[in-house]
């Protein structure tokens, strides 16, 4: 996957293309596998103020608004899982962005915890401790986002990666 994507982001490519790209070649290379997977591909232009993405089936990613509300849109326009499909065209959606907009970005294994009672975690449950939460910094944030996922889980095994990033927009650089 590494690989196929690394030669595909050397050209400055709108993220739908790098997507549909991306799923054609993996399509082509390893279907005989039945090898699917989503991934989020995001472009944020600093200049114009615009975050770019295409999503193929990876779960909603957040933006936190820095008007009062700190309202909370959704990054969810969901595209079929690459390799799943041939040909398929990704869609890109653009979002506005401002001064101290905060990005959430994570893998799905952030929210696919598991306690001992065998419960999931659940994006629901993750989009309200955002939601509770989203006055934090970034570290803050990140550091409660873990530290309620880690307390959920109790003494359970990890059941996936926890990958998270969390971009505060500053205007010129991130």
């Amino acid at each position: 996957i590494k690989s196929v994507y690394e030669r595909i982001k050397l050209f400055e490519l709108p993220c739908e293309r790098i997507l549909s790209i991306l799923n054609d070649t993996f399509y082509e290379r390893y279907y005989n596998l039945a090898i699917f997977f989503s991934c989020i591909i995001i472009d944020i232009d600093l200049e114009d103020m615009i975050l770019s993405y295409s999503n193929a089936g990876h779960p909603s990613q957040y933006l936190i608004k820095s008007n009062n509300n700190q309202e909370i849109s959704a990054l969810s326009s969901k595209g079929k899982l690459i390799g799943s499909i041939i040909p398929y065209e990704y869609k890109k959606q653009e979002i506005k962005l401002n001064i101290n907009d905060k990005l959430v970005l994570f893998s799905d294994g952030l929210f696919e915890e598991f306690n001992e009672a065998s419960l999931i975690f659940g994006e629901e449950r993750l989009l309200t401790l955002i939601e509770k939460n989203k006055h934090l910094n970034v570290n803050g944030l990140s550091d409660k986002i873990y530290e309620v996922i880690t307390a959920f889980r109790g003494k359970a095994l990890p059941h996936d990666d926890k990958t998270s990033l969390i971009i505060r927009i500053k205007g010129d650089s991130i």
